[in-house]
């Protein structure tokens, strides 16, 4: 995970001349909270669960569920720039791509009390927090470098680990939790939600590199006859992803109702 280098408090910047106009100590006040703000990002890659709370005003006041765009502007600025890459230029664009959707992005960062589920995750012990992100960004690594992956593979499963559980943070959001009205959620809703987030990129990435494009594309939405994915491979890697991300997934999948079962 990506953390800030120096966590040293920095002096807040001086205002060069007092607001003129009606505004007085609101303004005043309103122009520390941004200086505090600016102050963080310029020393954050991207954030951790408790950065993020330590931001403040994160949300809209309006509509409470949705960040500030101001705020999804920077955090996007520095997803984009710091996020741990896999090397293939095109999938590493389909990465990229999915996060400059403000819903998508919102999904990966809405913070998770971790200490609410059954397991108290790594990341989270000293705070009790954890962002969606933080926890794909592990999964991303791990299916990368599994004993039953070949190294050709690996940036495949990067992108497979990472957007794996995709479905879980989108029926997750506050948002989706209110239309509803309970945070219960049916499993096909979680796998409509992966395919409404993720579907036109990974047909375009499947135009642009089609042998890994197409593997990456069964992986999270499912293989079909046409795809031209190799069967032994497909069963393969997807055992990996089924493996690692049970652990990582599990406080969102305890929400999900399988009618199966």
């Amino acid at each position: 995970m990506n953390t800030p280098t120096d966590n040293t408090p920095q002096p807040e910047p001086r205002p060069r001349k007092r607001p003129r106009g009606g505004g007085g100590e609101n303004a005043s006040g309103k122009g520390a909270q941004n200086a505090r703000e600016l102050a963080h990002w310029n020393h954050s890659r991207v954030p951790s669960a408790s950065e993020l709370l330590a931001i403040g005003e994160l949300f809209q006041g309006m509509t409470p569920h949705r960040m500030k765009l101001h705020q999804l502007a920077l955090l996007r600025e520095h997803v984009l720039a710091y996020r741990i890459r896999c090397g293939h230029p095109e999938i590493d664009a389909f990465m990229d791509a999915i996060f400059l959707i403000d819903f998508n992005l919102e999904c990966y960062f809405k913070v998770h009390d971790a200490r609410a589920g059954r397991y108290l995750h790594p990341l989270s012990r000293s705070s009790g927090k954890v962002t969606p992100f933080e926890l794909s960004t592990q999964l991303a690594w791990q299916c990368s470098v599994a004993p039953d992956v070949l190294l050709d593979e690996a940036p495949v499963m990067h992108a497979a680990g990472f957007f794996y559980a995709s479905g879980h943070f989108w029926c997750a959001h506050p948002v989706e939790v209110a239309k509803r009205g309970t945070p219960r959620v049916l499993l096909h809703e979680v796998r409509q939600a992966r395919r409404r987030m993720l579907r036109a990129d990974l047909d375009f990435l499947a135009r642009q590199a089609p042998q890994e494009g197409r593997l990456l594309r069964a992986l999270l939405l499912g293989a079909t006859a046409g795809d031209g994915v190799d069967g032994e491979q497909f069963a393969r890697l997807l055992t990996v992803l089924h493996l690692w991300s049970e652990r990582i997934t599990y406080p969102w999948g305890t929400q999900v109702i399988d009618l199966k079962n």
